[in-house]
């Protein structure tokens, strides 16, 4: 990208969740996350952070500290708890994505930092999805690949 007429000024590259970084990179893509990076970009945009090669390193190392002070604070500072109940309707699985089809759920929210009564959200109907980073799920395929050529690589050949 030209910025002011240079090309050496191109912005960091925003972060997604495809790609393969560190867990506290999750982080990036919350609103919090997403704010810092377009803070991030004007800044690049007024020349008062670097671009190229040496910005795209300094940003993946402002956003990977990011992710750690989250990962910091939310351990430390928060105590609730939650806990999800429901009548589990179907559930899916592909590519290691899961999804849960849940109906009639009740989340049910209590801080152990006060004594309040917990709070409680009734649910008609939810989906539950998890996700597996992506560098879990390219060694998951790595195994799944092997086990295959290691076990089943002779079906069908002739001695």
């Amino acid at each position: 990208m030209v910025t002011q007429g240079r090309t050496d000024r191109s912005p960091p590259a925003p972060i997604t969740m495809t790609e393969n970084h560190p867990p506290s990179l999750l982080y990036a893509t919350t609103k919090m996350g997403m704010a810092l990076q377009e803070a991030i970009q004007k800044l690049v945009d007024e020349e008062r952070f670097p671009g190229g090669e040496e910005g795209q390193v300094l940003f993946t190392e402002l956003m990977d500290k990011f992710g750690q002070a989250m990962e910091e604070s939310l351990d430390s500072q928060t105590r609730t708890v939650g806990n999800i109940t429901g009548r589990l309707e179907h559930f899916k699985n592909a590519d290691d994505a899961w999804e849960f089809f849940v109906r009639d759920a009740t989340l049910t929210l209590k801080s152990s930092k006060t004594s309040k009564d917990p709070c409680t959200l009734h649910i008609d109907r939810m989906v539950i999805g998890t996700a597996v980073l992506p560098d879990e799920a390219a060694r998951k395929k790595k195994e799944k690949k092997k086990a295959k050529t290691a076990g089943g690589g002779g079906e069908g050949e002739e001695s």
